[in-house]
């Protein structure tokens, strides 16, 4: 069969793109990589350092090459393509959380799997789901009572939702009418509460998130998620509160050790997270530890297309070692 081929399927979208640069990073064999998007693209180059690669439409005969894929598509293309995919004996890393809450399929994040494969799909846990797991480590305990409030940039919508941003600043700096399109309203200059049809991507991720936790049993069933969109292109910042108590210093010792972490807790000196200094980090920046009136806070910010690309790329590169 020759070498192992991986295809990267959405890699011309914010997703693929890190994706790509965590290849690049990982010293990968490109001559190994095929990079799928949509039929319109068929056949355009992807640049890729000095190289170019030629993106391929989805066929059959194109999928038979691979050994692995990764999913870097909306849910309602990811589900029927893993399938299809996974029929044709193709090992599947779906990104999108269509599976998240199929108890066949593993749910899988850095030192976590929620129960083994039945098939060849697995599912990769979202960013802010993986931030929690390691707290959990941290705690030594169940998150009980767990609130999470994510703030997040335009990327959540992708390379449509950065477009549309960049669109609707314009429009309102040069006093012209506002094109309302991607986002539920307008979101130059404003902020939008997670709202619209069960497709809109902030709703999405609310239900994406606590389904997660649910099925890795990370808190008790009050466990709360929710979703703000804010008018920033990339990075997001999530508030995590929890009953306990303890010592925010000895805490903030032990978040020091985990990986993907890199604390900022002076406050004071004006060192806290901030989406601005996580672009393209694919760690966490964590700080603003606090214990107080029986509850645990921390803030996270995080770059998610950067997070996930990188944590794809392990999870893709631990699978072709079985």
């Amino acid at each position: 069969m020759g070498e192992k081929q991986l295809g990267i399927f959405g890699a011309t979208g914010v997703v693929g793109d890190q994706i790509v640069s965590a290849l690049v990073a990982a010293d990968f064999d490109m001559e190994r990589l095929k990079v799928f998007a949509s039929p319109e693209s068929d056949g355009e180059e992807f640049p890729l350092g000095e190289d170019v690669l030629t993106i391929k439409s989805v066929s059959d005969e194109e999928i038979e090459k691979l050994s692995s894929a990764i999913l870097a598509v909306p849910p309602e293309v990811a589900k029927p393509l893993a399938l299809r995919l996974e029929s044709l004996g193709v090992s599947v890393i779906d990104l999108s959380g269509a599976f998240g809450a199929a108890k066949d399929v593993a749910l899988v994040a850095e030192g976590a799997m929620s129960t083994p494969s039945a098939g060849r799909i697995v599912a990769l846990a979202h960013p802010w789901t993986q931030l929690l797991l390691w707290l959990r480590e941290v705690w030594k305990a169940p998150l009980g009572d767990c609130e999470v409030q994510i703030i997040h940039g335009a990327s959540l919508y992708g390379r449509r939702g950065l477009a549309a941003l960049s669109q609707q600043t314009a429009q309102l700096l040069n006093a012209q009418e506002v094109e309302v399109q991607v986002f539920p309203h307008r979101l130059a200059f404003n902020l939008l509460a997670a709202t619209g049809p069960e497709g809109d991507p902030a709703r999405y991720l609310e239900r994406r998130v606590a389904t997660e936790c649910g099925r890795f049993q990370l808190g008790t069933p009050e466990f709360a998620v929710s979703v703000v969109c804010a008018p920033i292109f990339h990075g997001a910042l999530a508030s995590v509160s929890f009953s306990g108590n303890g010592d925010a210093e000895a805490l903030r010792l032990l978040l020091r050790e985990v990986p993907r972490f890199k604390l900022l807790d002076s406050p004071e000196e004006k060192i806290v997270p901030m989406p601005m200094l996580s672009v393209e980090d694919p760690d966490f920046l964590v700080g603003k530890v606090r214990v107080k009136n029986g509850r645990v806070s921390i803030v996270a910010t995080a770059d998610a297309p950067a997070h996930i690309g990188a944590a794809a790329v392990r999870v893709a590169l631990a699978l072709e070692k079985r």
